[in-house]
């Protein structure tokens, strides 16, 4: 059960795939709590329907603003490098407490019935187990589906790696494929052979080429923007922007593996591997197939 937790777990790193679970959990819980309601648990009047469709839009939208604003605020938490079963069933579960809260709320400020103290925390507590388990369920469906595409997109990215290598070989010695990058206050400079590029990672600082001749591995750190180079280093067509920090040869790939969170690049004469991130992943795959 802890080794589960930990596992990678497909991120969405916008509102759009976030906001339909927000919107969906939100449904389920008021249906239920509706369901339970006409059964004689809660007390309503005849106007509940038309309130409880104002509140759920009320809900929805402080729901879609207050996680907007938590991913802007905490992108150090909210990583999709770092994004597990865990992170997922704990921001979710924060979510259907917010839900429990407003609808406690909701309840008592409509005055559907007398709720004291021990009864709101009654009231939580049902949203919270109407929540909860379906929540994991859900996870785990989601984990497990996620995990078998990819590794079977994976599968396949695999077959068709090696005919794509051999295609996309050019000549190493041609001179279009060398830029000059001018390292630090413009007095060094140093030719990049596009080539014998393996990948390049860039950070808050600068960005590091990871290059190998000869399959001799060589790492260069440079304290530059490397926004400045891009323009130059997609004139060679093998080359690829497959996450935000990342730009990778494709001719350096030599194995491709998947989990429930995207795509790993197994990468020559290197034991780093290169994520795929959401928003590249169809570019990627197009660019092999």
């Amino acid at each position: 059960m802890l080794k589960f937790l930990k596992y990678p777990y497909v991120f969405f790193p916008n509102l759009k795939g976030r906001g339909l679970t927000l919107l969906s959990f939100a449904i389920y819980i008021t249906a239920c709590l509706y369901f339970l309601s006409n059964l004689g648990i809660n007390e309503i009047r005849n106007d509940f329907t038309l309130k409880a469709s104002i509140y759920g839009v009320v809900l929805v939208s402080i729901l879609l603003g207050s996680n907007y604003l938590l991913i802007k605020l905490n992108k150090n938490y909210f990583n999709e490098d770092s994004w597990t079963v865990e992170k997922e069933f704990k921001w979710i579960f924060a979510n259907i407490l917010t839900i429990g809260i407003f609808n406690a709320i909701f309840a008592t400020s409509n005055e559907y019935t007398a709720i004291s103290k021990i009864d709101i925390i009654e009231f939580e507590f049902l949203t919270m187990l109407l929540g909860t388990i379906p929540m994991f369920l859900i996870i785990i469906i989601n984990e497990a589906r996620w995990r078998n595409l990819f590794h079977k997109n994976a599968e396949k990215l695999n077959a068709k790696l090696n005919s794509f290598s051999k295609l996309s070989k050019v000549n190493t010695a041609d001179n279009s494929n060398t830029i000059v990058i001018e390292i630090e206050n413009k007095d060094k400079q140093t030719p990049l052979h596009l080539n014998d590029l393996i990948y390049i990672h860039s950070d808050n600082s600068g960005f590091e080429l990871c290059t190998s001749e000869s399959n001799e591995l060589s790492n260069i750190y440079i304290h530059s923007d490397l926004n400045s180079l891009e323009s130059n280093l997609f004139s060679n067509k093998k080359l690829m922007k497959c996450h935000p920090s990342f730009i990778v040869n494709i001719n350096q790939v030599i194995h491709v593996t998947g989990n429930a969170r995207g795509y790993k690049l197994h990468l020559k004469n290197t034991s780093t591997q290169v994520p795929v991130s959401m928003k590249y992943q169809k570019a990627f795959e197009r660019m092999i197939v």
